[in-house]
């Protein structure tokens, strides 16, 4: 009998890391940037399991375009909860989020590096990604002013990488 229910446990769980990641994927609205309040947190038993949610998500979208416009919202759903792991001093986890948020815009920018083989979409893509990037910027540079001194140098790391985006062109 305790076998049979841990069989279904786990067969539920499994359809929710494969299911579920399709049903709540949502876009980024470009006209809009909020840093609301984080899902799942890093020092959380259950956060590795919404990083293998995410990346599912982004293994089975297979438009470029798509793809960047997950990793954009991705990054900003690490901003917020880097602003939490920073209110909670938290550093080991603060580190690891940067790390994810740095790790998301340098994959969305390789997805959106091919501008020129594209149409104009990617170069509105690119567009709006510079603009969150921007947003993103500066809510890094509100987050670095509550944070440890130990996290300040990743905190510029970050702010430099969404500088990069800042910085794309599309020809």
């Amino acid at each position: 009998m305790k076998k049979t229910y841990t069989l279904w446990i786990s067969l539920i769980l499994a359809l929710c890391l494969l299911f579920i990641p399709f049903l709540t994927a949502r876009a980024v609205n470009g006209e809009n940037f909020e840093l609301g309040e984080p899902g799942i947190l890093p020092n959380s038993f259950w956060y590795n399991f919404e990083i293998v949610k995410e990346r599912l998500v982004i293994i089975f979208t297979f438009s470029i375009l798509s793809k960047a416009k997950k990793l954009l919202s991705l990054s900003t759903e690490r901003l917020s909860e880097l602003k939490k792991m920073v209110e909670l001093q938290d550093i080991p986890n603060s580190q690891k989020t940067i790390n994810r948020y740095t790790s998301s815009l340098d994959e969305m920018k390789s997805n959106l590096d091919e501008c020129n083989k594209n149409n104009g979409a990617t170069k509105e893509q690119i567009e709006k990604s510079r603009q969150e990037a921007a947003w993103q910027g500066e809510q890094l540079l509100q987050i670095k002013q509550n944070a440890p001194q130990e996290s300040e140098q990743d905190i510029n790391s970050a702010i430099s990488k969404s500088t990069d985006i800042i910085n794309m062109k599309c020809e």
